[in-house]
């Protein structure tokens, strides 16, 4: 019995110690300029006042992706940029997504579209446009849902003019 007692306060000291985790969640990174479709696995954590959300690719560890999220600050690092949330939104049909820019203009600007509770969900930038989905999709599927990021996208540049 005392055995029992002692490993039901171990497994409950455990589950509360714990940071908040979601572990190996299938990702499917989808381009604009392929039809191909690479996977991913995406772990992420609550530690420090960030939400660290790390994407492994299963074959080419290259293009492996960490993004950490500051919860108080309401921006995104990753191992290359720091992107700054920007007033828009983009509203698909169960999250909203914070559109986040990157700091320092390299070259092009890179949109990121990210929700603290889905994670990244699409990274624009010229030549270089990926989605980040939890489902695999048909191709002209893949293509509505990129027009429908543009024209979101086009909004945001527009009204800043």
């Amino acid at each position: 019995m005392k055995k029992v007692v002692f490993f039901s306060l171990l497994l409950i000291f455990s589950f509360i110690s714990c940071d908040k985790m979601e572990k190996n969640i299938p990702i499917y990174s989808h381009s604009l300029q392929t039809d191909s479709v690479a996977k991913f696995t995406l772990n992420s954590a609550e530690k420090e006042g960030f939400i660290i959300f790390e994407y492994r690719n299963q074959i080419d560890s290259l293009l492996n992706l960490d993004l950490k999220y500051n919860l108080e600050g309401n921006f995104l690092i990753s191992d290359f940029d720091t992107f700054l949330a920007t007033e828009k939104v983009y509203k698909a049909k169960r999250l909203a997504f914070q559109l986040h820019q990157n700091k320092e203009i390299k070259g092009h600007t890179r949109t990121l579209f990210f929700n603290t509770k889905y994670g990244l969900l699409s990274s624009i930038t010229f030549g270089g446009d990926y989605l980040f989905l939890k489902d695999s999709i048909a191709l002209n599927t893949k293509e509505l849902i990129f027009k429908e990021l543009f024209l979101n996208l086009n909004k945001i540049n527009i009204k800043d003019f």
